[in-house]
């Protein structure tokens, strides 16, 4: 059987873990004192008598309890984590407004990916699928096209490689690379040596062709540079503190002028030669040895 005892244990114990209120308590407290008035008056006739008090006072309290659990559960639903860039978490100091879940549309919807990007994504599950579709291909990177900003390296420049023929270096530099058939000693474009170069490529780049394959990469002009940064107007001591091991050897035809010739240990087929004129870079090239090695191409 509950007594006043009970429910004033009671709402001592809830007051301490703060699921009720102060207004809540003097509430209570204040239909309990009417309950205990009423018990001391005699009851009338059909009146209610003191147990009945005693329940209501116990029904009102455990409706506060309720309402008052209600409460602080709606206030820790409000309480809104948040994740940083650095992983950890934060809560805010001011709790925002509850989310509400709205309906899916019909239309597309948009949800965020990584940091600065978005993505669109349809929400509408009850149409057709996707149909077919077709995909422009991605523009190149300076390292995936022959531009200006390739770099001439043991083996080729960019995507160009020795070895390649001259319909695999156009599909690999973007660009049509056209042989030039007044180059080749034999008459026969392709046959024999020659030069070809890329049609709207870098400047002052072209290609020693023999029979039908790349074998040697000239630079004669223009801004390409090697992998190191070397390139036209460079300076022999540039390039003595950045090719370990290059050996200078007089030039044919330049009385002022050396050849500085480096092999790397990753490629002993491949030569970078680098001509000089009083002591400045005026042409450099890279390939198979023995093509790097004739002084006047293919004559």
């Amino acid at each position: 059987m509950i007594t006043d005892d009970d429910i004033r244990e009671t709402l001592h114990r809830r007051a301490a873990d703060a699921t009720v209120s102060a207004d809540a308590w003097r509430r209570v407290e204040a239909r309990i004192a009417a309950g205990e008035s009423a018990a001391h008056r005699p009851s009338s006739p059909g009146g209610p008598g003191r147990w009945t008090v005693t329940l209501l006072a116990a029904a009102a309290v455990v409706v506060v309890v309720a309402a008052s659990l209600a409460l602080l559960s709606l206030d820790e639903d409000q309480k809104v984590r948040t994740t940083p860039a650095d992983g950890g978490t934060t809560t805010p100091t001011s709790s925002p407004e509850r989310s509400t879940t709205t309906p899916p549309t019909s239309g597309p919807t948009t949800t965020s990916g990584p940091p600065g990007t978005e993505r669109s994504v349809s929400s509408d599950t009850t149409g057709p699928g996707p149909g077919p579709s077709t995909t422009a291909e991605p523009p190149r990177t300076p390292d995936e096209r022959l531009t200006d900003q390739s770099r001439l390296t043991m083996t080729g420049i960019g995507p160009v490689r020795t070895g390649m023929t001259i319909e695999e270096a156009s599909q690999a530099a973007g660009l049509t690379v056209r042989l030039e058939p007044d180059s080749f000693i034999s008459g026969v474009p392709g046959e024999g040596c020659g030069f070809a170069e890329a049609v709207g490529g870098p400047e002052g780049v072209s290609f020693m062709v023999v029979d039908h394959r790349i074998v040697r990469v000239d630079v004669i002009a223009g801004a390409v540079t090697t992998v190191s940064g070397i390139g036209m107007g460079s300076t022999e001591a540039d390039i003595q503190a950045t090719y370990d091991g290059v050996v200078v050897e007089p030039h044919m035809y330049r009385p002022d002028g050396h050849n500085l010739v480096f092999r790397a240990l990753s490629e002993p087929a491949h030569l970078l030669l680098f001509e000089t004129d009083r002591g400045v870079v005026v042409g450099f090239r890279s390939g198979l040895e023995s093509a790097v090695r004739a002084p006047e191409g293919c004559s």
